[in-house]
């Protein structure tokens, strides 16, 4: 945390306002989860939630879009710096390494508790309609990162295997280490423990380019056409799985 002048109790202005915002945030997320698993999420409103929290109903608005939201702890604003940096990042690092590196930067600044984490998940868990939630929030993470990283390798997002492929595995890794962090009680940074499994990953996840044959199917392999499929090859139209379509992205198809 910066220090302005020789006051060394004097705080810069955007640090006081940041550690504010993270206060009202989690105390929305807190209020929100206690009050859901006590009531269930359809006996709780917003206003209840906001007035636990010793906000206004226009505060909690300013955090959450919803009070599904405040309940799984969505923050679209942390996506959004992710892929930030992300498209930031220098364009000499591999597209596993630069997503690596925003999510080191930006995930593991968290003021929640191992077991506040916890009931935070056993509260999502036991309700359908928040689980499902839950993974439609995902699924926007997901998105926004894919399109970043397919930016980044001038391709589209929809078209680029790769770029899919590596936000996947780096979400699934994050979910594995913040559930390692939590059954261990903390004891140890977070940001070594997403690290840790970062790297475990990125050991594994070469680039297609980098690698002979990595879009090959496997010896012995045999090519069977299911009924109703356009045929294979040129006549059908199909690409490479792993490369986009020709055309779609010259400008980075040396940036595999």
């Amino acid at each position: 945390m910066q220090v302005v002048g020789s006051d060394p109790g004097r705080l810069e202005p955007d640090s006081v306002r940041e550690r504010k915002k993270r206060e009202t945030r989690n105390a929305l997320r807190r209020a929100a989860v206690s009050l859901v698993a006590e009531r269930g999420l359809h006996a709780v409103t917003v206003e209840e939630i906001a007035a636990a929290a010793g906000v206004s109903t226009r505060t909690f608005f300013n955090y959450f879009r919803t009070k599904e939201d405040a309940v799984v702890g969505y923050d679209p604003l942390k996506t959004e710096e992710i892929a930030a940096r992300l498209r930031s990042r220098p364009q000499g690092e591999g597209g596993f390494e630069a997503l690596r590196a925003s999510v080191l930067e930006v995930l593991p600044s968290t003021d929640v508790s191992p077991a506040e984490l916890l009931e935070r998940l056993r509260t999502v868990g036991s309700d359908p309609h928040l689980l499902a939630h839950h993974v439609r929030c995902f699924g926007e993470v997901e998105r926004a990162l894919t399109e970043a990283l397919a930016e980044r390798r001038g391709t589209e997002a929809d078209l680029d295997t790769y770029a899919g492929l590596v936000v996947a595995c780096v979400l699934a890794a994050g979910r594995a280490a913040l559930m390692a962090w939590c059954h261990a009680g903390g004891r140890e940074p977070l940001s070594a423990v997403l690290a840790r499994h970062l790297d475990l990953v990125g050991a594994g996840l070469a680039s297609p380019a980098d690698v002979e044959g990595a879009c090959d199917p496997p010896a012995g392999a045999i090519d069977v056409e299911t009924p109703g499929d356009p045929p294979a090859g040129p006549a059908g139209g199909l690409e490479a799985p792993c490369d986009p379509p020709a055309g779609v992205a010259a400008s980075g198809r040396a940036r595999r």
